[in-house]
């Protein structure tokens, strides 16, 4: 195709014909090649089929093979005698193209003058064909619709998949849960929930402040951290001393465990100091019914209420969560009738009943959407609770009044006789009603 072989002419052609100079106009886009005459019939030195359809008809890799060859004669990379004589034959074309041996990567020699555009084009500027070009781009737009492709997928993937897998958690709670969070919101995600509502979590409470051993407890590996194995009221009182110790003085605490087990799992000091604040109440036998009914009946029957003053193995008394659950720990959970009503229902209890039934009670269903059950015990006003719930009478502090965790503190008579007694403290808690003061202050009056 480069005819290295062909013979040359000893002197110029002439004609009369005229054909030279008609074949000079002939149109532009003609396959034919310019004529030379003088050294040679053509002036490229290469075969003018390059730039014919049967040409373009060749299969891709005999075309690239050709185009590989004719590269590198005009780049002047061949070596070989036969390949020499290929490029004498096509730098005939133009004396002053440079005979370099070789070119760097990044420099394009001159085509000679006369090739035609057809190999020009053939061989690009980056060393590549056309139909390499053609399956380059080919590929790299399967590529980019393939990767487009999975894209999409994994966003619908991920729409299909559960909130609680990809909810990420608020910065005010992996601040106060730490790492807690990252498991618990895919295995217990309740718990987590309710932390995020909590007024724990909005001060800044974390887990360990609460789940980290206290003196005495039970401690436990739990993937990486050490923790309690049971909170009790003793991990409460870290914070919360002062209502921990009202609640020790009242009937919701040794007391309420030792009406139905007796005194028996209780230390000497426990019973003292319940017994100076409830006479009676924890320095007594088991209940005669419990005795009759057996541990069994007791344990899933009376104790499921009454636990709420169970003697701790680290010294404490009593779950703080019976009232205020576990991880909202939530004061408007505390003052709901239904709340006490877990425990004070039923024929041998019925205050719950009683209350709904009263004039409180209708009233409290029917205003509760206005009330503001989350007021802050020290500042509640009527205006938060204008209908009183059990915590309203017992615990609450309204206008200036002293709120307390002794349920007992504004007690004066006994309810269940059937004509009703004063209690041995009735003073006490007709001083606490008239003048808003807690026990220890009425002592000290009393005195």
């Amino acid at each position: 195709m480069p005819f290295s072989e062909k013979a040359a002419l000893t002197a110029p052609i002439e004609g009369t014909s005229g054909f030279a100079g008609k074949y000079a106009r002939r149109p532009a886009r003609a396959v034919l090649p310019d004529l030379d005459l003088d050294r040679r019939p053509f002036k490229p030195p290469c075969s003018h089929l390059i730039d014919s359809e049967v040409f373009d008809g060749l299969p891709g890799p005999l075309k690239s093979e050709v185009y590989r060859h004719l590269r590198e004669i005009l780049t002047r990379r061949e070596a070989g005698p036969g390949s020499v004589r290929m490029l004498t034959g096509c730098a005939e074309v133009r004396d002053d193209v440079p005979r370099q041996p070789e070119f760097g990567p990044s420099e394009r020699p001159a085509r000679p003058r006369g090739c035609r555009e057809s190999v020009r084009f053939a061989v690009t500027q980056d060393g590549r064909e056309p139909w390499e070009q053609a399956m380059s781009f080919r590929g790299v737009f399967i590529a980019i619709f393939l990767g487009t492709a999975l894209v999409v997928a994994a966003f619908l993937v991920n729409s299909r998949r559960p909130r609680v897998e990809f909810a990420q958690p608020t910065a005010a709670l992996v601040r106060a849960s730490g790492k807690c969070a990252e498991c618990h919101r895919q295995e217990t995600s309740a718990i987590v929930h309710e932390f995020e509502m909590s007024r724990h979590n909005e001060k800044g409470v974390n887990c360990l402040d609460c789940h980290q051993p206290a003196a005495g407890q039970d401690k436990m590996d739990h993937r990486g951290f050490v923790i309690n194995a049971k909170v009790t009221a003793a991990n409460c009182s870290g914070c919360h001393q002062t209502q921990y110790d009202q609640f020790l003085r009242s009937r919701h605490a040794a007391p309420a465990w030792a009406s139905v087990t007796g005194k028996r799992d209780l230390s000497v000091e426990q019973i003292a100091f319940s017994e100076k604040y409830q006479p009676g109440g924890t320095d007594r036998p088991p209940h005669p019914v419990a005795l009759v009914e057996g541990p069994t009946a007791m344990q899933n029957g009376c104790l499921k209420c009454h636990d709420v003053g169970r003697p701790n193995k680290d010294g404490s008394i009593g779950s703080c969560t019976a009232c205020h659950a576990r991880h909202v720990a939530s004061v408007e959970l505390a003052r709901l009738p239904e709340t006490c009503g877990q425990c004070h229902m039923g024929p041998d209890h019925s205050q719950v009943e009683i209350y709904h039934e009263s004039k409180h009670g209708v009233l409290f269903n029917a205003q509760r959407p206005h009330m503001n059950l989350r007021a802050d015990p020290k500042h509640l006003t009527t205006g938060d609770m204008p209908v009183p719930t059990c915590a309203t009478c017992h615990m609450s502090g309204l206008e200036g009044q002293k709120f307390t965790h002794d349920v007992t503190e504004r007690l004066s008579y006994y309810l269940f006789a059937a004509v009703s007694d004063k209690r041995p403290n009735y003073l006490q808690c007709r001083i606490h009603q008239a003048k808003g003061m807690n026990f220890p202050e009425s002592v000290k009056l009393l005195a």
